[in-house]
């Protein structure tokens, strides 16, 4: 019984803990030591649609160091974004793209903010501090992070108008 509460418990903490993601590998042969490799991945609602012109559909993907053309989707509540919709049940969905330098030992986290940096928004000059500065989509970024787990630079995504889908 005991075993079972602790199986459970260290379930739980690795479905809530970001570094679970599973990462598929994306180039031919075996595995490569982290320090290797780029991990691209989400941790927002979304996924990754698209590496470099090869269709997908997951969270999370080890590639080799070089640049890519990554494409994704983001999903936010619609009142997130829109005052008007403030409340209600519709989502929006936020397609993305952007080209990344893929380094060796680093991730490139897809995110609503961009931590350390100022931000421009609708005229107006505010400090990223974890929360949405905008009402547009526009602030969607990759952060690339060390091995140290800090975050070394924020990216801009280049995003479209959001698509509204009731759920």
């Amino acid at each position: 019984m005991r075993d079972r509460v602790l199986f459970v418990m260290v379930g739980m903490t690795c479905a809530v803990a970001i570094g679970c993601v599973s990462a598929k590998q994306l180039y031919p042969g075996s595995a490569r030591p982290a320090e290797e490799v780029g991990v691209v991945k989400m941790v927002v609602n979304g996924a990754i649609t698209s590496i470099s012109g090869r269709e997908l559909e997951g969270s999370a993907y080890v590639l080799l160091p070089s640049t890519y053309r990554v494409e994704f989707r983001v999903v936010v509540m619609a009142g997130e974004f829109f005052d008007a919709f403030e409340g209600s049940n519709q989502r929006v969905v936020v397609p993305c793209e952007i080209s990344l330098d893929v380094q060796a030992g680093r991730e490139y986290h897809v995110s609503r903010t961009a931590p350390k940096q100022t931000l421009k928004t609708g005229g107006s000059t505010e400090t990223a501090d974890g929360r949405v500065h905008t009402n547009y989509a526009k602030n969607i970024f990759v952060n690339e992070v060390g091995p140290d787990r800090r975050v070394v630079e924020s990216f801009r995504a280049d995003c479209e108008w959001p698509r509204i889908e009731v759920i």
